[in-house]
């Protein structure tokens, strides 16, 4: 009985091992979630617990470390500002009660300074903000803020003993709700778009004269296209003759892209509407700094279409005519976001599959190439629009990358000097870090123990 019952006790000890190994190795894909508490770069696909390639990790606040203590307190947009007198960078990072204002001039431990709270009943709603100078412009698409506000940036020169309360410089209450809300620094107008509480501009684009800081105007509606969810504006500078001058505004809306003359704000003009296959919800289009080509992003296509991540690419030579020149598709089903566009590179918040970043050398052909990414959810890159890469703001002149994730806070990235100009995604368990590798080899070990057991039992 003696020598029958060993195997048996060998049979339930290789067993646990295995269990112990199985359930440590998922602890470990949970655990890759765990923040690290100081800087550390990017090496062989991996930044600490994180995925990859060109970009290092700085640092990380979350949402209750930049003021977010409300049950349910989510992050959303952000936007970045360089004081012209002192140098000191900063984020305005919202959320879904306020806007928090943090000092990243040193990235690496970055210095919470207060926030301005939403000047109503605050809710669980998503907050976008633009700079014009020194102020920052701020709309929700809660209701019940009913208007833009304006905050002077130059106070955050004056904190001494953060965090303080902030209040406002000025509100204009010309608006109920917006959705986004883009500033040409150029023209000095303020566009907003997806105003629905009440319904105004028929949804399309509000615009908002800027002429005054502290007390913005109306202007005037574009009113096509409907429901807008994002858009750029320029004054046009490109190759197109005809609109020379021009203040040139693109809309991503749910069914379409329009492209209008807004020069007149009593009189805009759509100039082309734009489509592609399987369009579900477009959500930005951003235009390369010599105005001839576009990037557009849509947040719904891998969601209701089951596809994978899919970018666009444009021909805008012709403004009255653009083209689609090509469709990057990714290689998992992340939904994709919002696309900025910084010198020769287009940078995507891609939700679960975090910040890409695309080389564009050969955009002229319709082709996007991923040259760096970091992915700060690496268990998966499943799509919907939880968790992941919200919003970068991607424009510090010193490779200093602020990204928003909506289920966690800030994370601040460096964008390497030298990124390679092509990479391919491998988000296997085998590379996602040595203690993977140890664990799998426990869960082998403990399997081949208990299978050896009980044929010596049968024998």
């Amino acid at each position: 009985m003696t020598l029958r019952r060993t195997p048996w006790l060998v049979v339930v000890a290789a067993m646990l091992v295995a269990l112990f190994g199985a359930l440590a190795l998922r602890g470990t894909a949970v655990a890759q979630g765990d923040v690290p508490t100081a800087a550390i770069p990017c090496e062989n696909g991996m930044a600490g617990p994180y995925l990859c390639e060109g970009v290092d990790f700085l640092s990380f606040l979350s949402t209750a470390e930049v003021g977010g203590v409300e049950a349910g307190e989510k992050a959303a947009n952000l936007w970045g500002w360089t004081d012209p007198d002192t140098d000191k960078k900063y984020v305005a990072l919202g959320t879904t009660h306020r806007t928090a204002f943090i000092d990243v001039t040193d990235p690496v431990n970055p210095v919470y300074l207060g926030n301005l709270p939403t000047p109503t009943t605050p809710s669980l709603k998503y907050r976008d903000m633009k700079s014009y100078g020194n102020y920052l412009y701020i709309v929700s698409d809660e209701n019940s803020q009913a208007g833009l506000q304006v905050f002077d940036m130059t106070r955050l020169r004056d904190v001494t003993s953060p965090p303080v309360t902030f209040t406002q410089d000025a509100f204009w209450d010309g608006l109920g709700n917006g959705h986004n809300l883009f500033i040409n620094e150029e023209s000095g107008f303020a566009y907003i778009a997806r105003m629905t509480s009440p319904t105004l501009c028929n949804g399309a684009m509000l615009m908002v004269s800027l002429a005054n800081p502290l007390a913005p105007e109306y202007s005037g509606c574009y009113e096509d296209g409907g429901f807008a969810s994002d858009m750029y504006c320029v004054n046009y500078t490109g190759p197109d003759p005809d609109h020379q001058g021009q203040e040139i505004c693109i809309l991503a809306s749910d069914n379409d892209i329009l492209v209008a003359n807004v020069s007149n704000k009593n009189n805009p003009q759509t100039l082309a509407t734009l489509t592609y296959p399987d369009i579900m919800r477009a959500h930005l289009l951003w235009l390369t700094e010599d105005q001839r080509y576009g990037v557009s992003s849509d947040m719904n296509d891998e969601m209701m279409m089951g596809l994978n991540t899919r970018l666009f690419t444009w021909d805008f030579t012709d403004l009255d005519d653009p083209q689609l020149t090509g469709i990057y598709e990714g290689p998992s089903t992340a939904s994709d976001h919002n696309v900025w566009i910084k010198g020769d590179r287009a940078y995507v918040g891609n939700f679960r599959a975090g910040l890409r970043i695309f080389d564009l050398a050969e955009l002229p052909s319709g082709t996007l190439t991923e040259a760096a990414y970091f992915d700060m959810i690496p268990e998966d890159d499943n799509t919907g629009h939880m968790g992941g890469a919200w919003a970068a703001y991607v424009f510090f002149d010193d490779g200093l990358l602020a990204v928003s994730d909506k289920e966690a806070g800030l994370y601040l990235l460096e964008e390497q000097p030298s990124s390679p100009t092509a990479v391919t995604l491998d988000a296997l368990a085998l590379q996602q870090g040595g203690p993977n590798v140890a664990w799998l080899a426990l869960v082998g070990m403990g399997t081949l123990l208990a299978v050896a057991a009980m044929r010596r039992l049968r024998d």
